[in-house]
């Protein structure tokens, strides 16, 4: 069952929680009748080309990002940015949710990674987003950045997130991608 807006209202999920909000000029963020639209922090990292060796997805090296932390980032074209969510999540152990792009955002050409954010999971979302336009793309900190949509789970997972040692539980900001065995700090 997919929660509506007084539900997640009751379950204190965001912080800051704020009602629907359409802001003149900027994407909507806050409570829908069927979700959360999350904003966007001030940390980002863009993935940098004056490295241009690969990405080795068995021992990513942080190098290949620019990090920075400010209220605008211009997203090269096809090219992709991580950012931080504003609001910090404390998922109920009962409850799991997935973060899908904006349809205002997807028309000017910006995909947001589709993520799932487990049973139990707490932290500060790390957002992946895509420019597949030939153009560049300015995204700001504090717009509507993707929208949660939360689904109340049959019965209790035998181990929620915080209880299996998840890599990103807890994370408080930006945080790149992780290996068993070898993480990287938040920053």
């Amino acid at each position: 069952m997919v929660l509506p807006d007084h539900v997640i209202r009751a379950l204190n999920i965001f912080t800051p929680f704020h009602e629907g909000t359409k802001p003149k000029g900027c994407v909507s963020f806050g409570v829908s009748s069927g979700g959360y639209d999350l904003r966007l922090g001030s940390t980002f990292s863009i993935f940098n080309p004056i490295h241009s060796h690969p990405i080795d997805t068995r021992n990513f090296d942080e190098a290949c990002l620019h990090n920075f932390i400010g209220d605008c980032c211009q997203i090269p074209a096809n090219s992709y940015v991580l950012a931080e969510s504003m609001e910090h999540i404390k998922m109920p152990s009962d409850v799991m949710g997935i973060a899908q792009g904006k349809s205002t955002l997807a028309r000017m050409g910006l995909i947001v990674n589709v993520t799932p954010i487990e049973p139990g999971w707490e932290g500060k979302l790390t957002i992946e987003i895509a420019n597949s336009s030939p153009l560049p793309v300015k995204i700001y900190a504090g717009q509507g950045i993707c929208q949660i949509v939360m689904f109340r789970l049959e019965s209790l997972p035998e181990k929620d997130y915080s209880k299996k040692g998840g890599l990103y539980q807890n994370q408080a900001g930006l945080t790149t991608g992780r290996l068993y065995g070898r993480t990287k700090s938040t920053w």
